[in-house]
């Protein structure tokens, strides 16, 4: 959300890519068994060791992030996944500052298709980032 402000100003802006990668470079953190130094899209974040750890993610977070693909609302990841798991990514969304309430739903709705697919999930993770 951090790289997705910043950029909101330079015009190379889609904040769902910007989060969708930055899950990725999460996902990276629940398999690999360090920090991959020859990826330059990583972060000062990413270099830090103790985050290499599995957190016990969700089997639709680790099926969402288990590729590139980016799931979008025409094609979701994981269509009948409705478990909290989108619903806690939203939180963060609900800190940007400045931005319209409506902008917050989408981009919270946006990104739960990422991993998953049903749309109560996908609503309540919208309606969380509102609050």
């Amino acid at each position: 959300l951090i790289r997705a402000q910043v950029r909101r100003d330079t015009g190379a802006w889609h904040p769902p890519t910007d989060v969708h990668r930055a899950h990725l470079r999460w996902a990276a953190t629940q398999h690999d068994w360090g920090p991959d130094e020859r990826r330059k899209d990583n972060g000062w974040l990413a270099a830090e060791e103790w985050l290499y750890a599995r957190r016990e993610p969700t089997r639709e977070c680790l099926g969402g992030f288990g590729d590139s693909v980016m799931g979008t609302l025409e094609r979701p990841k994981n269509p009948a996944a409705r478990d909290a798991g989108a619903l806690t990514r939203s939180a963060p969304f609900g800190l940007l500052v400045g931005w319209e309430p409506q902008l917050v739903l989408q981009l919270a709705v946006e990104c739960a298709a990422q991993t998953h697919g049903h749309p109560v999930a996908q609503l309540a993770a919208g309606a969380f980032a509102v609050l």
